[in-house]
């Protein structure tokens, strides 16, 4: 199927893992939070070998390591940074 889909399919699993947290509130048991856990274990694999190995392949062989070095650092750095500026806005708007 290829990188693509595989990339597709991660990010379905990843909105599936976010609405089962909303829905996790309701449910009666701290456990419960293991499935999603799970899942996250098999989309971050199959979603960082798939963008690494597309990284790979849109980059010529004296230009890899620098374009590997970008899809970590907006993954590690931009991603996480922005994930948690927004969600400050969002605690300081609406609570926990």
């Amino acid at each position: 199927y290829g990188e693509f889909a595989v990339i597709a399919v991660a990010q379905a699993a990843y909105v599936v893992r976010q609405v089962y947290y909303v829905l996790l509130a309701s449910l009666p048991s701290p456990w419960l939070v293991l499935p999603s856990e799970l899942l996250h274990g098999l989309t971050f694999a199959a979603m960082w070998s798939a963008s690494t190995s597309v990284a790979q392949r849109l980059s010529s062989p004296s230009t890899s390591s620098a374009v590997q070095t970008i899809v970590s650092g907006v993954h590690w750095g931009w991603g996480f940074g922005a994930g948690s500026a927004l969600g400050g806005l969002v605690y300081d708007r609406w609570g926990a």
